[in-house]
């Protein structure tokens, strides 16, 4: 891994951590075991330090649900609903790595964010180079990051 892979890392890491506790008011650790559920994913292609990268998130459905509830203000289920909320979610926290690398004068660009459906974890962490597991109380998400194509 590279020091700027590394680097990254660390500032998307921190970036969970402050989105989470400061926009949701939830407290985020390192996950240890590997999700076993389907969940709902989307991509975020960025440019880090000059190089081309897909941010990938990856949730369990309840965990946007509560996300959801705490947006909106209402609970949702709904799969349209909690796409968005996938989508916001990852724009909050790329957004605000973006942000700390600006301030830092690190070259950091970002895209929009796709949803590219439901998934098990399984199905996207073997194309990723690396990734990064989160839980909440009883909830896991994750974060990848590959290089993007066509480099």
């Amino acid at each position: 891994m590279t020091e700027n892979r590394n680097d990254l890392i660390e500032l998307l890491k921190k970036s969970v951590q402050t989105v989470f506790d400061s926009h949701f008011g939830i407290n985020v650790s390192d996950c240890h075991k590997t999700p076993k559920a389907n969940g709902f994913a989307a991509v975020l292609p960025i440019t880090f330090k000059d190089e081309q990268l897909i941010v990938t998130l990856w949730s369990e459905k309840k965990l946007l649900e509560k996300i959801a509830f705490i947006l909106l203000m209402e609970e949702t289920s709904s799969d349209l609903e909690l796409q968005d909320v996938a989508l916001e979610m990852l724009n909050l926290i790329v957004g605000h790595a973006k942000v700390v690398a600006s301030d830092q004068s690190i070259g950091f660009s970002m895209e929009t964010p796709k949803w590219i459906g439901k998934h098990s974890i399984d199905c996207i962490m073997p194309s990723c180079d690396d990734v990064i597991l989160f839980q909440t109380e009883e909830n896991c998400m994750a974060l990848s990051l590959k290089k993007a194509s066509g480099e």
